[in-house]
């Protein structure tokens, strides 16, 4: 258990305390420790539950216990088969007892209730024979699905939810024991890199041929499992048609005197001292994948000129990203040649630029009186007179407004009549422009025959 919990740790799946527990119950082989798990359900209501640990020592003891037990009722390894066995020796030796035969023959009263479960009447349901016998069967096909479980395998946690036991693992990289060296196919893992001045010739298992066109180091982090050390590959070969993974070579290894061990479980490497330096797991296919991942200078790879820099960071000022890379403040942050001296973004250029405003004289009237503006409108909502329109009359110096509320729109003509008679008498002047739509209701023969008769100059807008 401790090691599956490790594994998952390992994976990034950490298993609580409470999970642990459950599966411990769980898997606990009935009926031998049914006791036991009646007994710890008891102290986890009454507020005193063991932790995991504890629990695992006191079923070590009981498990010695049971041992010792067997052995003195003659290879009886259930607890209630040995119960049984004593029973019936007891009961052998007090057959010449007076006083046990004298309780023996106290029989109990016929049970006159009957079975909730086979309905016969005789006897109770926890002495049911039938109930007994459905309840072993239960007991009996919940452990073959548990061996099953275990088979395929998977590990029940909380008794509400499972997680693989052995997920695939995916690190990249594949253990291969056919393989004459590390192999990649990314130029940009590489610390150092040399190109080969004859590429050779490797072929896979499909006798298909690959072409090694160089070789170099490469930084990366081993993990027995538990932690991360960091290390070195070197004379990696170079293969760019490889494939999606890299190949991670044993024949290698095993030259420098390091020991190769295969499991189903796990894969692992060990040094002259027998430690683990390198773990690895089942992934698809069988195939192992080892804990290794790249060091920080992979990152490297996305190195660029500082034109392509200054477009990524959103083209931040040339300056800033000599900075940025002098000081490290972004890891993989690789300036690859400074074209300073040839720098030009068009973006910029044009993104800068400004316009001059378009200067527009103001030609708001300031004499009363002297321009209004006027305008149909429809009423939504019929009037009790009858009105469905109105047209507004408003000046543009004064905002002063007048409405009028017509029938139809022939109507306007007569308001337009009376509007200029209105402002006459009140004001002692006429307007001199009236500005309006193009609406047919005021761009007509009698409304524009009007206007020049009375010397007012007719604007049309846009609209």
């Amino acid at each position: 258990m401790s090691t599956i919990c490790q594994k998952l740790e390992v994976l990034g799946q950490k298993v609580e305390e409470p999970q642990k527990i459950a599966k411990l119950l769980t898997d606990l082989p009935s009926p031998r420790f049914d006791l036991f798990r009646h007994t710890y359900r008891l102290q986890a209501a009454v507020g005193t539950p063991l932790t995991f640990a504890d629990m695992q020592a006191q079923l070590q003891i009981i498990e010695s216990d049971l041992s010792r037990t067997a052995e003195k009722n003659n290879g009886v390894t259930d607890t209630g088969e040995a119960l049984v066995a004593h029973q019936n020796q007891n009961r052998g030796r007090n057959q010449t007892n007076k006083r046990g035969n004298k309780n023996r023959n106290k029989e109990k009263q016929k049970e006159t209730r009957a079975c909730h479960f086979c309905k016969e009447v005789g006897h109770l349901r926890n002495d049911c024979p039938k109930w007994k016998a459905k309840q072993s069967s239960i007991q009996g096909e919940q452990g073959r699905q548990d061996q099953d479980r275990q088979k395929q395998g998977r590990v029940n946690v909380a008794l509400t939810s499972s997680v693989p036991m052995r997920q695939p693992y995916q690190s990249g990289w594949i253990i291969d024991s056919g393989a004459s060296n590390h192999i990649v196919r990314d130029r940009s893992l590489y610390k150092t890199y040399e190109l080969l001045k004859t590429p050779f010739e490797i072929t896979v298992g499909d006798d298909f041929a690959l072409q090694v066109i160089g070789k170099g180091q490469i930084e990366v982090d081993f993990s027995d499992g538990h932690t991360w050390e960091p290390g070195t590959l070197n004379d990696v070969w170079h293969v760019p048609n490889l494939g999606h993974t890299n190949l991670f070579a044993t024949g290698v290894v095993a030259k420098r005197g390091y020991e190769v061990v295969f499991r189903e479980e796990d894969v692992k490497i060990k040094n002259k001292n027998g430690q683990t330096v390198l773990a690895g797991y089942p992934g698809d296919n069988g195939l192992y994948h080892l804990m290794i991942r790249l060091r920080g200078h992979v990152a490297k790879k996305a190195a660029a000129s500082i034109k392509l820099w200054h477009e990524r960071l959103g083209h931040i000022s040339v300056d800033t990203v000599k900075q940025m890379a002098k000081t490290d403040i972004v890891i993989g942050l690789d300036v690859t040649t400074d074209d300073t001296m040839n720098f030009y973004c068009d973006g910029c250029v044009k993104g800068k630029m400004s316009r001059k405003p378009c200067k527009v004289k103001s030609s708001r009237e300031v004499v009363i009186g002297a321009r209004i503006h006027s305008d149909l409108c429809s009423i939504e909502v019929e009037s009790i007179s009858g009105k469905k329109y109105f047209v507004l009359f408003k000046d543009e110096a004064s905002a002063f407004r007048k409405t009028y509320f017509i029938k139809e729109k022939t109507e306007i003509f007569d308001k337009l009549r009376d509007f200029v008679n209105e402002q006459k008498a009140e004001r002692g002047d006429q307007m001199i422009t009236l500005r309006t739509d193009n609406g047919t209701e005021y761009i007509n023969a009698r409304c524009i025959n009007y206007l020049k008769q009375n010397g007012i100059g007719l604007e049309k807008s846009v609209a």
